[in-house]
């Protein structure tokens, strides 16, 4: 992956994102509607997003990323060969705890969503509720053990080689837990409002439109595993420090952007098309029965304009 692969796809990723949420924004001004926690988060997402992309070309620069090798012979590179894995282990902190900071935002901007959509039954309430709480503490403590993989001694990773690999632990382990677990976050995120979705009272057209419209989110989830495809591969192959790097940097931002992407589109329907047979599906204000855990107790659930 070259430097002109690495800075294209970061511009282009970076815009992408951007339009979304400018079309999100948007989208609620035409409705007039007010902005709510969901638009926030996502707004904060994409500050988080453009913070990446700058890490990342930064990083292209320095030839961390979109580089094989980093040429240390020339007369003017005030880099040598033993501080490169000093040199791509700091870019590597800041870009995760970038990235884990933006995807716990934007998976808390859906569940928002899902929360400002539906006048939700008290088991999806109390659900939803859990999914903000799991995905705080997720991102919290994945935060937390990549600040601390240094103890108490945060200056180690940034003062000289030796004293990173005195001081700092390995982040394998923190990494694998993190790609695999944000896999299972998403599917958790994605599956919650299907039971709300299927217990409406509109025909089964709707209800696949509207669970194709919220199923969006997979998109984001295909990117994750696409990263831990790729971050597996590497550990594997031992590819070179310069290659993984920069794959790694790719996806992250590719998991990021499309996340934002995806939780913006719902979001933007009235910025195309309101007749459809999927808009309607929101617009009609369908009902839906869900037992609550009580005989002869039914409650009823309306989906708001979105």
């Amino acid at each position: 992956m070259d430097v002109a692969t690495v800075t294209a796809t970061t511009s282009v990723l970076s815009a992408i994102a951007t339009l979304a949420v400018v079309g999100r924004f948007w989208a609620r001004k035409l409705k007039k509607q007010q902005h709510g926690n969901d638009d926030w988060t996502s707004l904060a997402s994409l500050v988080i997003m453009w913070a990446l992309a700058g890490v990342t070309l930064k990083g292209t620069s320095m030839g961390i990323y979109g580089s094989r090798e980093l040429d240390v012979s020339k007369p003017n590179e005030d880099l040598e060969m033993k501080d490169v894995e000093q040199l791509i282990s700091k870019y590597n902190f800041v870009k995760c705890i970038l990235l884990i900071a933006g995807l716990g935002l934007v998976k808390l901007s859906v569940v928002f969503l899902y929360r400002r959509i539906f006048k939700v039954v008290k088991p999806f309430h109390l659900y939803s509720i859990g999914l903000i709480i799991l995905l705080s503490a997720w991102a919290i403590g994945f935060l937390l053990a990549n600040l601390f993989q240094c103890g108490t001694r945060l200056w180690a990773l940034w003062k000289s080689n030796a004293a990173m690999l005195r001081y700092c632990k390995a982040s394998a382990p923190a990494s694998y837990g993190f790609v695999v677990s944000d896999i299972v976050t998403d599917v958790l995120v994605l599956v919650s409002p299907i039971p709300i979705v299927w217990h409406m009272k509109v025909s089964t057209s709707r209800k696949f439109g509207i669970t194709g419209l919220f199923a969006l989110g997979t998109l984001s989830t295909a990117a994750a595993c696409g990263r831990m495809y790729t971050f597996l591969e590497a550990r594997q192959r031992a590819k070179s420090p310069w290659q993984m790097e920069s794959e790694l940097a790719i996806w992250a931002l590719i998991e990021l952007s499309v996340a934002v992407l995806a939780a913006c589109l719902p979001v933007m329907r009235p910025l195309f098309q309101s007749g459809n047979w999927v808009g309607s599906a929101f617009m009609t204000r369908p009902s839906l029965s869900h037992h609550a855990g009580q005989k002869g107790n039914e409650q009823w659930v309306e989906i708001n304009n979105v």
